[in-house]
């Protein structure tokens, strides 16, 4: 069985969407998973996808943005020593780039702008946020601090308007 408070519906066409969420013996050990459902709602098997490890129950452990105008899905997700991985599904299949951050975080995030390109964040265990970008034509950037924050963050966000213009949103972590 899946865990209902995680799933995300990611449209990927016209008649298609992917549904994505967790399942395993929580909290000792978890996968992400994934099944389609077509306009009818006829729904695919349940399939594992990867390891996800949502064993802190303390974060947002997982964050997917569908793009149907390019027949994709996203989804970033804490798996194996909490490093962020990203996991595209494209033409019925999935590829999975382990490590775009490579230490332990949590709360990863991303964010589709209107060219189907990703913008990642993701805080450390210090309070810091770090970011990243995708594209299908360059992959994944090497991530880099966020410069200029005046507090450490515990759950950063991404904001986009329907304008096409956005940004971060944080919480200061307190005292």
């Amino acid at each position: 069985p899946w865990y209902h408070s995680c799933i995300q519906m990611l449209p990927v066409g016209a008649d298609e969407a992917v549904a994505v969420g967790f399942r395993g013996a929580f909290p000792a050990r978890t996968e992400l998973v994934f099944k389609t459902v077509g306009r009818d709602l006829a729904r695919g098997p349940a399939q594992t996808l990867a390891p996800c490890n949502v064993n802190d129950q303390f974060t947002f452990h997982f964050q997917a943005v569908g793009d149907p105008e390019r027949g994709r899905a996203h989804i970033a997700y804490l798996d194996e020593g909490l490093a962020v991985s990203h996991a595209l599904y494209e033409r019925g299949e999935w590829r999975v780039t382990k490590g775009i951050v490579p230490f332990a975080s949590f709360a990863p995030q991303i964010t589709l702008d209107e060219d189907g390109r990703l913008a990642l964040i993701a805080c450390d265990y210090e309070g810091c946020i770090w970011t990243a970008c995708w594209s299908g034509e360059t992959a994944w950037s090497r991530p880099g601090r966020a410069e200029g924050l005046r507090a450490c963050t515990i759950s950063g966000l991404c904001g986009r308007t329907g304008f096409g213009t956005g940004g971060l949103i944080s919480a200061a972590r307190s005292a």
